[in-house]
Order: structure tokens, then sequence, then C-alpha cells
């Protein structure tokens, strides 16, 4: 297998913008068939996104696991606990919580009164923890889930 961050000459790993489609696909871990119906420019802003968001994500799941949460873990029927989504904005990332076994389904009355108590609950214990967290506000994208733009 060949590394999947080329390095510059100068050691450091390559801007994504440089890569080849290969390396693209290298990097992503996605098939072939997702290049053909993303264009090349989407697939570099995403991984700029995530791959800028790195560091925060391991911060704010080091901060949640020593509080004594788990990390959703989504393979199989998925161990519930709190998610970081570090693509869906450009001005933080996303932490949510996820039930055991269950995928996020709008309407369900329990999985609503778990979120309105888990989402305030993370925002506060990141608060806490440094980090600048807040409540996603209903009149814009993610409603309700906890937005993190970085350290206090």
């Amino acid at each position: 297998m060949t590394d999947p961050f080329p390095l510059s000459s100068g050691g450091a790993p390559r801007d994504v913008g440089d890569l080849t489609i290969d390396e693209l696909r290298e990097r992503t871990g996605w098939p072939p068939s997702v290049f053909d119906m993303v264009p090349r420019e989407d697939v570099v802003s995403f991984l700029r996104r995530v791959e800028g968001s790195a560091p925060l994500n391991e911060e704010i799941g080091a901060a949640l696991e020593s509080a004594g949460m788990d990390r959703h873990d989504t393979a199989g029927e998925g161990s519930g606990g709190f998610h970081v989504a570090t693509w869906l904005r450009d001005d933080g990332v996303v932490v949510s919580w996820a039930l055991r076994g269950r995928m996020n389904s709008d309407g369900d009355a329990f999985e609503s009164a778990v979120h309105a108590v888990m989402h305030p609950a993370l925002a506060r214990i990141l608060t806490a923890a440094g980090f600048d967290a807040r409540i996603i506000p209903e009149d814009e994208d993610d409603a309700g889930f906890v937005l993190v733009t970085g350290r206090a």
C-alpha cells in the first residue's frame, strides 16, 4: 500500500488541491464511482474541511470521553453516544447525540426528548472544558445540535 498522505519536497503533506484524482481516491477511501458523480473541487473542499478540523475533533472527543461519555460507533448496530461532524459547516464542527441502535429520525418523541436533554448537556460540558460551544438556533441549518468553533 502506498502512503495516503503524499509529502511535499519539504516533508509536509501536500495540499489536497495538488493531489491527483487517484491520490484523492486513496486519501478518502471512497469508491471510484463517487468521483464520477462529485466534482473534484467539492472533494477537495470536503477534505480541507475535515482535515482542518481534525485537531478540534480530537480535543472534543478527549474532553467528552474524560467526562464519561462514549463516542457513537456507527458500525453494526451503533453504540450510541456523541458524534462529531467535521464536514457540515465552515464555521466549526457539529456535535450531536445518537441513541443506541437508532438512526436519527425526525418526529420520534423519545428521541426528541433525549436530544432535548443531551444536546444542552454536551454544550455545557464542552463550555466547562474550555470550548466555545453553543446550541445552533432553530433558524439555522443543523438546528438543535451543538456548534463548537474552537477554544474559548
